[in-house]
């Protein structure tokens, strides 16, 4: 395993970054918006969350694409709009999972989300750290994507399987970061944990599929 290394590159007279990652995050991006178009042609409305995580998922990738290697000019704070749609992304997924069984949750879930996504902003930008944002997500996605979700799956929510299967699948995704993973200078830490999250989102729009075989549809 290799140590992280950042690589530095000129082209077209400009200062870049990290070319692996940049096309790692650009192939997220690109499999975010393809799975966002095909849950909205699913024309269900009950998927309306789902399309905005896959949206605005991608559009966080997309901007750390160009967070990453224009950081010469940009600095952290050239990651803040990633980080702000990242916190969006999982700001509806949350929701689609409270949306699976209104019954099941209350107005007070959805507070409680939009409260810890404005707090995890504003110490993400104050601090100038990404490491709110990353607590964030697997502190989300453990228990919305792995409890709840599980806690909603019976026999007629077979679907929610899905979402705990790629939730277990996302949580290596941590540790690589934790234990600096880092397989080759042009595969590292970023390209790896980019690789978990399309399997995992892959994943959760297989479970979007089925869930929309059980929910009628808008005429």
């Amino acid at each position: 395993m290799q140590e992280f290394k950042i690589i530095h590159f000129t082209l077209a007279g400009l200062q870049l970054q990290e070319p692996s990652t940049f096309i790692s995050d650009i192939i997220l991006a690109i499999c975010c918006f393809i799975l966002g178009f095909k849950t909205y042609k699913l024309n269900n409305v009950d998927n309306s969350y789902f399309f905005k995580f896959f949206l605005f998922l991608g559009v966080s990738t997309l901007f750390g694409a160009f967070g990453h290697v224009l950081f010469f000019y940009g600095g952290n704070p050239g990651k803040f709009p990633s980080w702000i749609f990242a916190l969006v992304s999982t700001f509806f997924f949350c929701n689609a999972i409270i949306d699976d069984k209104p019954t099941f949750f209350n107005a007070k879930w959805k507070s409680i989300v939009w409260f810890k996504a404005v707090l995890i902003l504003i110490l993400s930008v104050i601090f100038s750290k990404f490491i709110f944002v990353a607590i964030d997500s697997i502190i989300s996605y453990l228990i919305f994507g792995g409890v709840l979700s599980y806690a909603l799956w019976n026999d007629d929510r077979l679907h929610m399987k899905y979402i705990v299967y790629g939730t277990i699948v996302l949580i290596p995704s941590a540790f690589v970061f934790i234990l600096d993973v880092n397989l080759h200078e042009l595969f590292n830490r970023d390209d790896l944990s980019h690789l978990i999250i399309m399997i995992t989102i892959l994943i959760y729009y297989k479970a979007i599929q089925e869930r929309d075989k059980l929910i009628p549809h808008v005429v």
